[in-house]
């Protein structure tokens, strides 16, 4: 039998949406604390907790967004500290494309309006208005186990601001250009970064916010043998 808990977990993880469209109003710091605090509790590896987070507000985010909004407009190509891919087949091509689709439906964009797809495309790189940025990292000489590790503090972290009454949206766009954030936060080479979330409270009544995107079934995922 499930019990409340259970309930309330699987609610919270079901519940659970990217964001796409924020207020302007900030965390007040000590919830800010609290969702870090509570993600700190991942598990990893021999307990070595590899992942780093730099959390840019104020005029730290706006120097972030407007850095990299500069380099995606002179056409920079993206830097990745990581090699980086959106080359997929078969049914994860037709799960990039149908979430892409979900979005621009949402949006009231049609495929061939590219000006508008390019400024939905740019919201990523205003963090959708979010009025916090936190940028997840590692070191360099860590390896896949510990990006592993990496993984299951965002998942955490995800939850527990949702759980604040907050909202987040993970982005792998706030990782392509690691050098601004290196120098924004004055961080050597040996720190990279894996990806970015943009944290704030959601604009409940912007269209962005309705897409809702389907989850293969387990029968699809998880193979079971006696």
């Amino acid at each position: 039998m499930t019990t409340e808990a259970m309930t309330q977990f699987k609610q919270l993880i079901v519940n659970r949406r990217s964001a796409r469209a924020f207020k302007s109003d900030s965390i007040d710091e000590t919830t800010l604390r609290e969702i870090f605090e509570t993600a700190q509790s991942a598990p990893s590896n021999c307990n070595t907790q590899p992942w780093q987070v730099y959390l840019a507000s104020g005029e730290s985010r706006d120097r972030l967004s407007d850095a990299m909004l500069a380099a995606v407009t002179a056409g920079e190509e993206p830097r990745t500290d990581f090699p980086y891919t959106l080359a997929f087949d078969g049914v994860y091509r037709d799960r990039q494309f149908g979430s892409g689709k979900e979005l621009y439906r949402a949006l009231n964009i049609e495929r061939d309006d590219k000006e508008a797809r390019q400024k939905a495309w740019l919201d990523n790189y205003r963090f959708f208005g979010a009025p916090h940025a936190a940028f997840i990292g590692m070191r360099r000489d860590f390896g896949l186990a510990n990006a592993m590790d990496v993984g299951m503090y965002v998942q955490n972290l995800m939850l527990a601001i949702n759980l604040a009454g907050a909202a987040c949206c993970p982005q792998a766009t706030m990782a392509f250009y690691p050098d601004l954030v290196r120098q924004e936060f004055g961080l050597s080479e040996d720190t990279i970064f894996l990806c970015g979330i943009s944290i704030g409270y959601p604009l409940q009544d912007s269209p962005a916010n309705t897409v809702r995107t389907d989850r293969a079934s387990i029968d699809e995922i998880v193979t079971m043998k006696n």
